[in-house]
């Protein structure tokens, strides 16, 4: 089986080549290269995370009335949260959810899944969403991050009700608030 230690830089000739000799029963009838659709899912899937956490620590404050124009502004942008500690990963999984509870931050909570996530965003995700992606053909080497993201998915859904119900007044005057 293939593995994400292949991750290297964008297409280049050998891409060409294997575009080249690829058969039907690849991901190339969907019009791009394998690599090339590894790694847009595996992009989005990092995305997702990093969108749906400061949204439950938002909608979490928000419901119980302590979201301050400052919460706000940190939670919207994690990198402006004052700290020694370097890295997305720190901010989005510890950082942004300490500012609902510091209980909630992923080392503090689930420090296993914390050390895969870390573990993850140094050596695929700054790779791969700064312009590398995956070498390999295979969605299979995507299984494992699938779970890690699902458990992370979980660590959310234990602070955050993901069943939550909009009134869309408050909603669209919350989310054109800055």
């Amino acid at each position: 089986m293939e593995s994400l230690d292949s991750v290297g830089p964008a297409c280049d000739s050998a891409c060409a080549k294997r575009a080249a000799t690829a058969d039907s029963d690849s991901f190339s009838d969907l019009g791009a290269m394998p690599e090339d659709l590894l790694t847009l899912i595996l992009q989005r899937t990092i995305l997702g995370a990093e969108s749906y956490i400061p949204f439950a620590v938002w909608s979490e404050l928000g419901e119980t009335g302590r979201l301050t124009s400052e919460l706000n502004v940190a939670i919207r942008n994690p990198f402006s949260i004052k700290t020694n500690r370097r890295g997305t990963a720190v901010r989005y999984y510890n950082l942004v959810p300490s500012l609902l509870d510091p209980k909630h931050a992923l080392e503090a909570n689930n420090p296993a899944l914390w050390d895969d996530v870390h573990e993850f965003y140094t050596t695929v995700r700054n790779k791969i969403l700064h312009g590398n992606q995956i070498g390999a053909t295979r969605a299979e080497v995507l299984h494992p991050i699938f779970d890690m993201f699902k458990a992370v998915y979980d660590w959310v859904d234990v602070w955050h009700d993901p069943t939550l119900r909009w009134n869309r007044r408050s909603a669209a005057k919350a989310a054109t608030t800055t």
